[in-house]
């Protein structure tokens, strides 16, 4: 039997470098009114403290690192204007977050575009925007945590997007991560994308790396996709680039429309030299007539390896893949095939999408599909539980579950290997920063 080892580090430690700057509505010097001119005023470390309210005006972000708080974390304050990097005045790395606001307006840039550019690390974190996202250009790497979006979100580079809401109110919206180029001179943390527990509402994942770009790994985890559109045009990921390996694992994917001569689910464009796709569910409308397919490789991804293991399909057919049963034609499942394709434990059933359920927000499977995928994922050291029982298929199991993000989920897993940073932001003279982190170790 695995032993289960759960190590709980707290640090404390008090920060006196930076100023506090306090916003809020009627205020007199030596505090602000104005977002925007806080901004203006402050020094590189400074945070900008807002109370709630509607603050009117563009906020320009200039060369500096500043973060953007409420005085009280369960507060949100919104701002009734864009949020604007200059890139023209990027002297040295910066980095810049901002948290639990709502943004009316639109997130973008100002300046030129083309590489190389001194770099920002923009964080956003359990924000609500409601304008176009555009900070595709170099060198500007984007986390988003937490937080909902409506509306397209294109980026040059970014390392986390976890826990958030992709919502679209137009049809088919895109994130995109593009060129990935950022600076030398900077130290990087990782060359791998994280996408983890997010809900997307009809939209696209796409990430078009270029040569030299800083990632090398795609790492995509309990997510769940959700596509009413009937665009017939329309991949859930589209992958492409120079990138060394993609795993795709835990997710729940949901389409139930007809795609002609395309992925429905994946598109794999040049680049990728081995995908591993494990422990999903995907849930179609297997009813379609032919030219409606679930992956395409194509024209360069054909040199991609491709590992397809335990995942749940609700289609059964004579030519599926599955052991070592493979055709030049998959019918269904390939559009164009990879360079190699290994399968193995895959399930296949005859359940029509009717008959399926699975929670509107998180994807994780209820009723019919328990049966089927309960403790059937690759039962793998890295894949397990925390509670030490075999992974779950779906966005309920594994080390990334759905409800190391989102607490109301009823996932089997818990939280493993995840920093979590909170801070008391009324201390006068200083910070108080709590950082906890929990190891998970199976042996």
């Amino acid at each position: 039997m695995r032993k289960l080892i759960t190590y709980l580090f707290t640090f404390f430690y008090l920060s006196t470098n930076a100023a506090d700057i306090f916003v809020y509505p009627g205020a007199t010097s030596p505090d602000f009114s104005s977002i925007s001119v806080a901004v203006d005023s402050a020094s590189d470390g400074d945070r900008i403290l807002v109370s709630n309210g509607s603050y009117f005006g563009d906020i320009n972000i200039n060369s500096k690192s500043i973060s953007i708080l409420p005085v009280v974390s369960s507060n949100k304050f919104t701002v009734q204007g864009d949020i604007i990097f200059n890139t023209d005045s990027m002297t040295s790395p910066n980095k810049v977050t901002i948290s639990t606001a709502e943004i009316i307006g639109n997130i973008k840039y100002f300046g030129l575009a083309y590489f190389p550019k001194t770099p920002y690390i923009f964080d956003m974190i359990n924000c609500v925007t409601i304008g176009k996202f555009d900070l595709n250009v170099d060198n500007i790497i984007t986390n988003l945590y937490y937080s909902t979006f409506y509306k397209s979100v294109y980026l040059n580079a970014s390392h986390d997007v976890i826990g958030n809401s992709f919502e679209s109110t137009t049809g088919i919206d895109t994130i995109l991560i593009n060129n990935g180029l950022w600076s030398n001179g900077h130290s990087l943390e990782s060359s791998e994308i994280k996408i983890f527990a997010n809900k997307f509402n009809n939209y696209q994942i796409r990430c078009a790396l270029s040569s030299g770009c800083i990632f090398s790994k795609i790492h995509i985890a309990n997510n769940y996709f959700d596509n009413q559109s009937s665009n017939s045009g329309f991949s859930i990921l589209s992958l492409e680039g120079n990138t060394t390996s993609c795993l795709i694992e835990n997710n729940t994917f949901k389409d139930l429309n007809y795609h002609s001569n395309i992925g429905t689910i994946l598109s794999c464009r040049n680049g990728l030299t081995l995908m591993i796709i494990r422990n999903n569910i995907f849930i179609t409308n297997y009813n379609t007539v032919s030219n409606s397919y679930l992956f395409s490789f194509y024209p360069n991804g054909r040199n991609t390896v491709l590992k397809i293991e335990n995942n749940f399909f609700n289609y059964n057919q004579n030519n599926k893949f599955d052991g070592t049963l493979f055709s030049s034609s998959y019918n269904y499942f390939f559009r164009t095939t990879p360079l190699s394709t290994t399968a193995s434990s895959n399930i296949f059933q005859n359940l029509s999408f009717s008959s399926i359920e699975v929670n509107d927000t998180s994807g994780i499977p209820l009723r019919a599909l328990l049966v089927h995928t309960e403790n059937a994922g690759k039962d793998i050291i890295d894949c397990r539980d925390i509670n030490d029982t075999r992974n779950d298929i779906g966005t309920w199991g594994g080390p990334y579950s759905w409800q190391n993000f989102h607490k109301p989920s009823i996932g089997k897993a818990r939280i493993t290997d995840i920093d979590i940073n909170s801070s008391i932001n009324s201390i006068s003279n200083g910070l108080l920063n709590i950082k906890a982190k929990s190891i998970n170790t199976n042996k």
